[in-house]
């Protein structure tokens, strides 16, 4: 389980589907329940659509990195989750831009949700090869795989160089 707080690890969300939006920013919560009420409402209201990777990643470093959004400045590795279930379907000729300005920011790990992303999209998203596979969404939820990646991301033992 994440050890969150002010001062520890902290957390954001955001969706893309149709358009990029933030579910919550890093300085929104500040408990695990409160984190997992938020994931909870959000994925109850899911209503699918295209797959804006490109505007998520821009959004996530233009807004969630930020430090009037939550992200610390005193905290040198920040690193972005992306979970994906599809291609990029709208902008997807900017996702390589994109991808490379939020890695800039942040190391970033990309879980595929099936098999219809495919490796390449993955690993241009991802920072190095820290890109991950599961078959559908039930499988995230209490796998190995969060499990390993819970505590990894506290300790940075996780992110592949």
């Amino acid at each position: 389980m994440l050890n969150v707080g002010s001062s520890k690890t902290r957390v954001a969300l955001l969706r893309f589907s149709n358009t990029a939006e933030i579910e919550f920013y890093f300085n929104q919560y500040s408990t695990v329940a409160e984190y997992e009420s938020a994931i909870q409402q959000m994925a109850s209201h899911y209503v699918g659509g295209n797959t804006n990777t490109t505007g998520g990643l821009y959004i996530g470093r233009t807004q969630l990195f930020s430090p009037s959004n939550g992200a610390r400045t005193d905290v040198p590795l920040k690193i972005a989750i992306v979970v994906t279930d599809g291609q990029a379907t709208v902008e997807a000729e900017n996702l390589s831009l994109q991808a490379n300005s939020l890695k800039a920011v942040a190391s970033v790990m990309a879980i595929g949700v099936t098999s219809a992303v495919d490796d390449t999209t993955l690993k241009i998203i991802a920072t190095d090869n820290n890109v991950y596979r599961v078959e559908n969404f039930a499988a995230l939820q209490g796998s190995a795989l969060i499990r390993q990646l819970t505590v990894g991301v506290c300790d940075n033992s996780v992110i592949k160089k």
